[in-house]
């Protein structure tokens, strides 16, 4: 029988839903979680609530505070590493939001990657946390962002990877994703946007009706099933979903 994983996949919004948020992982009890605006002084809270050991890496200094992206395990990490692709060269960067470009130079962007042994099978997950555009268009720094990211998956081999893409299911960006990874999410999720939590969810709920910008893709080593997408948890909706991974992994 072959082994698997219950994932949930979440941008947290620096923990501004703490309280649902924990509500529903608690809820839920998810083997991994995904993690992406996450403030390095949440870490220990997650891992105590969860019953988890956590891997965190930092993107920038955001209001004062080291934010990144986290893989939390119930399973033993037997290995992981941090590879960066994009953004500054500087290991934890100042965020500057004065323009789109100045947001994407003062971000590391980083695929962390964990290796997680279950009853003797290691599966391999990694998370990510994309470059963000106006209305999720593409642009020149994000293609050069995503040629580098392919590159760097391809390194890693077979895996299940999430993230915030910050790139919109249909467009050009998740596009290229989509051609070499299988895209879990069902079709009719249209967008991974809870608009009643996001910022801009009262002032342009239109924009948002089609951001399909969370993602769970995979190699054909695993098998994702039962995924689901839940509201009411933060700004962007949870993906959950089982992995189920070949013995051949061993």
């Amino acid at each position: 029988m072959a082994a698997a994983l219950k994932l949930i996949q979440l941008n947290i919004e620096h923990g501004k839903h703490l309280e649902r948020t924990m509500h529903f992982l608690q809820e839920r009890a998810p083997d991994v979680l995904c993690v992406q605006e996450l403030y390095a002084d949440l870490v220990p809270q997650f891992e105590k609530t969860l019953g988890v050991r956590g891997v965190f890496e930092p993107m920038c200094l955001y209001e004062g505070k080291a934010e990144g992206i986290g893989i939390f395990s119930k399973y033993k990490i037997v290995g992981q590493r941090a590879i960066p692709y994009g953004g500054s060269t500087e290991k934890l960067p100042v965020h500057d939001n004065v323009s789109i470009e100045a947001m994407h130079d003062s971000r590391r962007f980083t695929l962390l990657v964990t290796d997680i042994e279950k009853e003797g099978v290691v599966f391999r997950i990694g998370t990510t946390h994309f470059s963000v555009t106006k209305q999720g268009q593409a642009t020149d720094f994000q293609r050069k962002d995503m040629a580098t990211l392919l590159s760097v998956l391809r390194e890693e081999g077979d895996l299940v990877f999430t993230g915030d893409f910050n790139a919109p299911r249909g467009g050009e960006i998740f596009s290229l994703l989509a051609a070499q990874y299988k895209d879990n999410v069902p079709p009719q999720y249209k967008t991974s946007i809870d608009i009643d939590l996001h910022r801009n969810g009262k002032t342009s709920p239109h924009e948002l009706i089609d951001k399909m910008v969370d993602g769970i893709f995979s190699t054909s080593v695993y098998k994702v099933s039962d995924v689901e997408m839940v509201s009411g948890v933060s700004d962007h909706c949870a993906l959950v979903a089982t992995i189920t991974a070949s013995t051949l992994l061993r």
